[in-house]
C-alpha cells in the first residue's frame, strides 16, 4: 500500500460486554475509496453486520450491507446501491419481520432523478395475516408508460 492507503481492525468488547469487530480500508484520498466493515453484537444481545463500501465523498458511487436483528428480536437485511448525490441510479433492497412477526420484502430500483424509470417492488403479509404483492414499474413522470400489479 502506498502512503495514501490503510487498513485498520478493530477487534474487542464494548463497555457492555457485547464483542464487535471492524475493519476499514481506505485507498488513497485521491481515490475516495473507502470499505468499512463492521460486526457485533448490540447491547441487547441481538447481532448485527454492516458492510459500507463508498467511492468519492461527492457520492459517485457506495453500496451500503446492513443485516441484523431488530430489537424486538426479528431479523432484517438491508442493501443499498447507489451512483451519483442526485439520484441517477439506485437500488434498495430490502427484508426483514416485522415487529408483529409478519415478513416483508421490498425492493427498489431507479434510474435518474426525473423519474425516467423505476421500479419498485412489495411482498409481504399484513398484521391481519393475509399475503400481499405490489410491483411498480414506470418510465418517466410525465406517465408515459407504467404498470401496476397488487395482490391481496
Amino acid at each position: 500500500m502506498d502512503e495514501k492507503s490503510f487498513e485498520n481492525h478493530l477487534k474487542g468488547t464494548n463497555s457492555d460486554g457485547n464483542s464487535f469487530e471492524n475493519y476499514l480500508k481506505v485507498i488513497s484520498s485521491d481515490e475516495k475509496s473507502f470499505e468499512n466493515h463492521l460486526k457485533g453484537k448490540n447491547s441487547d444481545e441481538n447481532s448485527f453486520e454492516n458492510y459500507l463500501k463508498g467511492i468519492s465523498l461527492d457520492g459517485k458511487s457506495f453500496e451500503s450491507h446492513l443485516k441484523g436483528t431488530n430489537l424486538d428480536g426479528n431479523s432484517f437485511k438491508n442493501y443499498l446501491k447507489n451512483t451519483n448525490s442526485c439520484g441517477m441510479s439506485f437500488k434498495n433492497y430490502l427484508k426483514g419481520t416485522s415487529s408483529d412477526g409478519k415478513s416483508f420484502e421490498s425492493h427498489l430500483k431507479g434510474t435518474s432523478s426525473n423519474g425516467k424509470s423505476f421500479e419498485n417492488y412489495l411482498k409481504g403479509t399484513s398484521s391481519d395475516g393475509k399475503s400481499f404483492k405490489n410491483h411498480l414499474k414506470g418510465t418517466s413522470m410525465d406517465g408515459k408508460s407504467f404498470k401496476g400489479i397488487s395482490y391481496w
